[in-house]
């Protein structure tokens, strides 16, 4: 019954590796960004799908950067600067949807919104 979905994810899996990507880049993104989505338990279902795929591109086009950067050639440390960079992405699309949210409420503040989005990225979250 679920053999489809097998099939559609080593497609999807082989699609990725044969256009340059790793799929342990996305993988571990992936999972760094569902990680984020429990211990958080903010936000609607919705919310934390976006934030997980947003979380996933990160990971995929950041993760080589980093390790670029840092010089990293290790698969194993890659993958965990891929779920790091998972997270993060999950908290910079948090940042984006309450920006959004705020936009559709008052479109006139668009410049103090941008100082809050600058903001909130770089501060810690009030609880």
């Amino acid at each position: 019954m679920i053999d489809w979905l097998f099939s559609i994810v080593a497609a999807i899996i082989l699609w990725l590796s044969v256009n340059g990507f790793q799929p342990s880049h996305i993988i571990a993104g992936f999972f760094g960004s569902i990680a984020r989505a429990v211990v958080a338990k903010s936000g609607t279902i919705g919310e934390r799908l976006v934030g997980g795929f947003t979380g996933s591109l990160f990971a995929v086009y950041f993760t080589p950067l980093v390790c670029m950067l840092l010089g990293i050639p290790d698969v194993q440390i890659q993958n965990a600067i891929a779920f790091s960079i998972g997270l993060i992405g999950m908290y910079i699309a948090e940042a984006i949807i309450i920006l959004a949210k705020e936009y559709r409420n008052n479109p006139g503040k668009l410049k103090e919104d941008m100082r809050d989005f600058l903001l909130r990225l770089i501060t810690p979250k009030d609880k």
